[in-house]
């Protein structure tokens, strides 16, 4: 997940300065690439648990979490340069990640 971070931010600024904005959308195959990445291998993990214990489909789906809408989602968001899709998609995935955080309970 660091890579992920780590691609937001140029490595260096020119000296006449950069604009974020244009950075990003520059670099937007990168960053969601990655991000794509990483739930490509979240769903691999729930599939080969699931082959291994014999999942039912329904509990498949239930325990992939929507990965594979956030997958594709995140492979449309390397194509795209308009911005309103970029915020929609980071508010969607904020929420997608605080509705899952917030079930979750200590033992």
């Amino acid at each position: 997940m660091l890579e992920i971070f780590a691609s937001v931010f140029p490595d260096a600024i020119p000296q006449e300065g950069l604009d974020l904005q244009d950075f990003y959308i520059q670099n937007r195959g990168q960053f969601w690439g990655l991000f794509a990445l990483f739930l490509l291998l979240m769903i691999c993990s729930a599939t080969t648990m699931a082959i291994v214990e014999k999942w039912s489909f329904p509990k498949y789906m239930l325990n992939i979490g929507g990965d594979d809408i956030g997958f594709a989602l995140a492979l449309f968001l390397a194509k795209a340069k308009r911005m309103i899709f970029h915020g929609l998609m980071v508010v969607f995935f904020l929420f997608s990640i605080g509705n899952i955080w917030f079930y979750l309970t200590l033992k």
